[in-house]
């Protein structure tokens, strides 16, 4: 199979790939930097920009960012229990990381393994049914990104502000557009040393409703839970 894209040097880029139309750009930067500077180009130039996981095909008018090289984890402060990672570490390999240091960032669908975490916030990914760890962009207590213009905004763990917007949040969901993050520093806990598993039958998905709100009111925050038919019934796991 013939490979779409070709090594080339791009005026006001540098070292990158272009496609059989020129204005569709694939670039693996090595540094937060390197990001900055490419967001910064496409965005002169009107272009639209993306992270992608792996190769993907060129599409003109629009700069790919492959943040395969912009991958590990940086620190772990085993007492707060804060990890800090390069933003095109994949989930799953954040996730093997923690592992050796008995620490986890809790259950995560096995798809979600091969997602780099910079693809993740951009989509906005919520898409964990986890009442005790939360939606895995819950987890982020603070993060680098790169902004259209080019500059990087700043990182800093610290106590949660009581009031005030959460400005890093902005990325969120943008695919994007409003920045391109680097790197994070994200919530981590414990690897559980053991696990129970339970569920409970309801006669439909009204009572399996007023159940699982039960549940939550009483104090049970499991860490992952779903609801599926059975039969006639609805089961809650």
């Amino acid at each position: 199979m013939t490979d779409p894209w070709r090594d080339a040097l791009v005026p006001g880029l540098g070292v990158a790939q272009t496609g059989a139309d020129a204005r569709a750009v694939r670039v693996v930067p090595e540094d937060a930097d390197a990001v900055a500077r490419a967001v910064a180009w496409a965005s002169a130039r009107g272009d639209a920009w993306r992270v992608v996981d792996g190769r993907r095909d060129p599409v003109p008018g629009l700069l790919q960012i492959d943040l395969s090289t912009l991958t590990g984890l940086v620190s772990v402060d085993e007492i707060s229990r804060v990890a800090h990672f390069r933003a095109g570490t994949t989930w799953g390999d954040a996730e093997l990381a923690l592992r050796h240091r008995g620490l986890t960032l809790g259950p995560m669908p096995a798809w979600l393994a091969d997602r780099s975490m910079a693809r993740s916030f951009a989509l906005d990914d919520r898409l964990r049914p986890s009442p005790r760890f939360g939606q895995l962009t819950e987890s982020a207590l603070a993060l680098r990104a790169a902004l259209p213009r080019g500059a990087l905004t700043r990182a800093t763990v610290s106590p949660r502000r009581a009031t005030g917007p959460d400005l890093p949040r902005c990325v969120f969901g943008t695919g994007d557009r409003a920045g391109v993050v680097v790197d994070l520093h994200v919530q981590v806990w414990a690897s559980p040393v053991a696990a129970t598993h339970a569920a409970a039958r309801f006669t439909g998905w009204d009572a399996a409703h007023t159940g699982a709100v039960a549940a939550l009111r009483a104090g049970v925050r499991p860490a992952w839970w779903c609801a599926r038919k059975r039969g006639r019934g609805v089961t809650l796991y």
